[in-house]
């Protein structure tokens, strides 16, 4: 009886035994087949990027000669090109985002053809891109584009210029406020970007458009109106 049940139980640990040997096997062969698979991805996905590199090159090289082109009609400010990227600086703004080089599309069943031109994008979110394309000889209308990118680093010099000087005034226009009695986020008193008159007064935030006073207070509020520069009358021809 005990050699019976003793067969048993080997029986069952050759089982067992064959069993995880052919797991191993099996483990081992889906384990190949994936790091087949692996490596065929590995040398598909470094042919892909050799291959969008060389292209990235390529347009790079075609892109060069117009962006020096452009460049040699700016003088108002520094330029330089990096001619690993195609990234044309201007008075230090990168104008990567702003220049696009379009590529020319053959008419087809389901769109028009476009010629190759040159946008250059608008300071402004919602302005219209201005657009410059190419003629026959190849080449681009390089002192109107220059002139676009000029305008644009100035008004964002300008710009940032403007929220620097507001930065600055914020201290002196919050002082005006407080002494007044107003809140932390009432427009009435706002800090300008002039340097010379740090103080911004909205007059139309007021809620008052009537105020009954006195002849001579009614003198004194109209002559500080004029010291402001307000124009509180027309004369008639």
């Amino acid at each position: 009886m005990n050699q019976i049940i003793k067969t048993d139980w080997d029986v069952v640990d050759a089982y067992q035994a064959e069993k995880a040997q052919r797991e191993a096997a099996e483990k081992a062969a889906k384990d190949a087949e994936m790091a087949k698979l692996e490596a065929a991805y590995q040398q598909q996905e470094a042919a892909y990027q050799q291959q969008q590199a060389e292209a990235f090159r390529a347009r790079v090289a075609s892109k060069m000669p117009h962006l020096k082109a452009i460049a040699a009609c700016i003088d108002r400010y520094e330029t330089s090109i990096d001619e690993s990227n195609g990234r044309l600086m201007v008075g230090g703004f990168d104008m990567i985002y702003t220049l696009e080089f379009v590529d020319p599309r053959p008419h087809s069943r389901w769109q028009h053809a476009r010629s190759a031109a040159i946008t250059v994008r608008p300071q402004r979110h919602g302005d219209r891109p201005s657009r410059f394309p190419q003629h026959r000889t190849g080449e681009y209308s390089y002192a109107k584009i220059a002139a676009e990118l000029v305008s644009i680093v100035a008004s964002t010099i300008e710009q940032r210029r403007r929220e620097a000087a507001v930065a600055a005034n914020t201290e002196l226009a919050t002082a005006v406020r407080e002494e007044f009695g107003l809140k932390s986020y009432s427009l009435l008193v706002t800090p300008s970007a002039d340097p010379d008159r740090p103080v911004m007064l909205n007059l139309a935030k007021l809620y008052t458009i009537s105020y009954a006073c006195t002849p001579e207070r009614a003198r004194e509020i109209l002559n500080g109106l004029k010291a402001l520069g307000i124009k509180i009358g027309y004369e008639v021809a």
